[in-house]
């Protein structure tokens, strides 16, 4: 019994049946195995989609379950709508009961398994029954509609079991028959006045301990940070929109929804709502259960939820919205169903929109009608494509502008893309197009704004840029891409780490799940990055403490060793190296972070781990040839005439030298070379380039330092920072070869 109970677990069980197999096989074998074949095909293509697994196949039917009660539902729904549409149509009957079940080895049993598979066998070919424990977990998913049957007496079960039928336009909904009919609403009378009387006292009961709490726990604190704003602001989320049309032509419409419905709402600058890049980002794994609405709210403040569902009947596309409370999972508020041609996707979005500013009371009557419904699609596509393939996603931003020349989004987002690509050029005159077709007279404000910081970056201007960026991180604080971009501005863009750690602080760390929100990493690296430049190692190390034991962002592992180097932790350090980084990063990944790795410690002053790790760094490059990996391992062993064979080596087989003549002018002077580097000062000035964003003044400045020449050395800094040279992880106070300058007398 002991292992029984290990093995137990809460889950809906689902049976399918394929009805009339038997007489099917005695007319038409052959026709018989095809339709067996399309009934189990369905079910290995959606099952494991939504989050389930087949137990077993057995005949003409199948056991299977799923965790999630809604996803169990959803799976039935989407295969009865493929077997509804199929040419012919796959007569199958399915039945789900949520229950306790004993798994050993690769089957289930119990009470739960018996129970679906009765209520499978009421049904007709399709239809969905449920029992009352499922329709009580959807009762508040007014998108999932059901009707009782009636309480059905089911072999091997005392108690009759209320019955419910999924009610869509496309299912069958049987009768109760004839044997069952004297249970119809058959449920037992209650008192009502003892009912009455109990809801009281709870009621009482209730207020009494609210009372109490207040009183004697007001004190305890929730959190073990400061107050942070994301705790303080209530903001709303519109969430995807579920697609039950079973139809990939109409599978965007869901995030167009969420998408379009969060830019009109947040016109209104009395609504604060949750960006749609954060809600994408945060909800990727579903809010169905009350743990993840809970984290979902802690994370962005969202108390509010926009939830909806959009289904085709006939020619008709209907949008079903509610209001949802985040954290209690009620219903608010039921919207009016919204009816649509299916071909016009987007009326229907604009319809749901302002359903949803007339409830929040929106002043705003100024209502933007949507893009043209294609260039959306291939907007919200490039979206999803971000991350992976860049290029893909250029290609649909292209095609956006092609089909719809005013949508604004999508300029801006290809903007974005010719920056993050390096394409200085063409974000120029792209900005340049940009403002011919779209004066900034005639944009909102948030969209002027938008434009004049992209101007501000393109062009070098860091500290406008940023001053930019803040007015649009004043609509929201705690949002969690504005947050965490304005973060990375203040420290990358102006040097300011005590205003990136007040902008972190909006958004505590504890509210966020770093093992699942890779975005989030970011916020690691800018928080310690920022904690150890002010000094402060103990909130570093609380920062270091939310890395998750395993990641594969090389920027994260580069904040790592730099903050065990200034623990001198070299135990941590070498495992990390050892049973981290050799585990999950590829050869020259590795060999970057090898390398890397003296430097924090030459940074530091602590030359003889400097030349530890320079030593065990040598052994992994000295035979893979010329790299700027072992050049910059030799120079940190004092090696400097090899440092700058290889710094030669590959500057002749660069065309875009500069970089490798630089260094090569840092390791002359170490070498007495006075002159030749010198040489090279002319020879990058000679070199400027266009969009260089101060990278001549940024290397003439470290030569200078070698050369002991401090006034050139603050001249030409000074000059990089106003040509737009950023304060990344490794430049400036973090670049080795700056020391001397840093390290004596007053600095920047």
């Amino acid at each position: 019994m002991a292992e029984e109970r290990e093995n137990r677990k809460l889950v809906a069980v689902v049976f399918t049946d394929l009805e009339g197999y038997t007489a099917m096989v005695q007319q038409d074998e052959r026709k018989a195995l095809q339709y067996i074949d399309a009934h189990r095909d369905a079910l290995f293509q959606l099952v494991p989609q939504y989050h389930g697994k087949i137990v077993q196949f057995y005949g003409d039917g199948s056991l299977s379950y799923h965790e999630s009660v809604l996803d169990a539902v959803q799976c039935a729904l989407a295969l009865q709508k493929i077997y509804l549409e199929a040419d012919p149509v796959v007569p199958v009957r399915i039945g789900i009961h949520l229950g306790d079940i004993i798994f050993r080895g690769d089957s289930i049993f119990g009470d739960g398994v018996n129970v679906a598979s009765r209520i499978q066998a009421l049904g007709k070919a399709g239809c969905i029954l449920v029992s009352q424990k499922v329709a009580d977990e959807i009762k508040n998913h007014p998108q999932l509609p059901l009707q009782y049957l009636y309480n059905a007496e089911l072999k091997n079960v005392k108690e009759p079991v209320p019955v419910y039928a999924l009610n869509f336009p496309f299912l069958v909904v049987p009768e109760a028959p004839s044997d069952q009919a004297k249970h119809l609403l058959a449920e037992p009378r209650r008192n009502r006045m003892f009912w009455v009387v109990i809801v009281a006292f709870l009621v009482l009961v209730t207020g009494l301990i609210t009372i109490f709490n207040k009183k004697i726990f007001s004190n305890h604190p929730t959190v073990a940070f400061n107050p942070s704003m994301v705790d303080t602001i209530h903001k709303i989320a519109v969430l995807p929109f579920s697609n039950l049309t079973m139809s990939d032509d109409l599978a965007e419409v869901s995030k167009m929804a969420a998408h379009w419905i969060s830019h009109g709402l947040a016109l209104d600058p009395k609504v604060k709502v949750l960006s749609y890049d954060a809600v994408d980002l945060l909800s990727k794994e579903g809010l169905g259960d009350a743990q993840k609405r809970e984290q979902f709210a802690i994370s962005t403040g969202a108390v509010t939820l926009v939830e909806g569902d959009y289904f085709k009947e006939g020619n008709q596309l209907i949008f079903k919205t509610s209001i949802r409370d985040a954290k209690t999972g009620d219903y608010l508020f039921h919207f009016p169903q919204v009816e649509i041609p299916v071909s016009d996707a987007l009326a229907g979005i604009e319809a749901v929109e302002n359903q949803v500013k007339g409830y929040l009371a929106s002043q705003n009557d100024n209502l933007l009608t949507p893009p043209n419904y294609e260039a959306y699609k291939a907007y919200i596509t490039a979206k999803e494509l971000w991350d992976d393939d860049d290029e893909a996603a250029y290609e649909e931003l292209n095609k956006a502008i092609q089909l719809d020349s005013t949508f604004l989004d999508a300029y801006f987002l290809r903007l974005d893309y010719y920056y993050n690509t390096r394409q200085y050029a063409e974000a120029a005159q792209a900005l340049t197009d940009l403002e011919m077709r779209f004066p900034p007279s005639e944009l909102t404000d948030r969209e002027r704004n938008r434009f004049y910081y992209h101007n501000a970056d393109v062009n070098g201007n860091n500290r406008k840029a940023f001053e930019y960026y803040m007015s649009e991180y004043q609509v929201d604080p705690t949002d969690i891409f504005i947050n965490t971009d304005a973060s990375v501005l203040a420290l990358e863009y102006v040097n300011d780490p005590e205003k990136c750690v007040e902008i972190l602080n909006q958004i505590p760390y504890d509210h966020l799940n770093f093992d699942q929100c890779e975005y989030c990493l970011i916020r690691l690296e800018m928080g310690i990055r920022s904690y150890l430049q002010l000094g402060q190692i103990d909130h570093a190390r609380q920062v270091a403490s939310y890395i998750p034991a395993r990641h594969d962002k090389l920027f994260l592992s580069q904040v790592q060793s730099r903050y065990l180097a200034h623990l001198s932790d070299t135990t941590a350090l070498d495992a990390l190296m050892e049973n981290t980084w050799a585990q999950v990063y590829d050869s020259t990944s590795l060999d970057y972070l090898m390398a890397w790795v003296p430097s924090e410690f030459a940074l530091l002053g602590n030359h003889r781990l400097e030349k530890k790790y320079a030593s065990r760094a040598l052994k992994r490059l000295e035979n893979k040839g010329p790299s700027l990996e072992l050049a910059k391992t030799l120079q940190h062993l004092d090696r400097y005439q090899e440092a700058w064979k290889v710094y030669n080596n590959l500057a002749q087989t660069n065309r875009d030298n500069r970089y490798e003549l630089a260094r090569s002018a840092v390791l002359d002077v170490k070498l007495g070379r006075k002159n030749a580097a010198l040489d090279i000062i002319s020879q990058l000035e000679n070199n400027r380039k266009a969009f260089d964003y101060g990278f001549v003044p940024y290397y003439q400045a470290l030569i200078y330092t070698q050369l002991g020449d401090r006034e050139q050395t603050a001249n030409k800094m000074q000059q990089a920072i106003q040509e737009g040279r950023k304060y990344y992880l490794e430049r400036f106070q973090n670049e080795p070869d700056f020391a001397p300058y840093y390290q004596t007398g007053d600095t920047q």
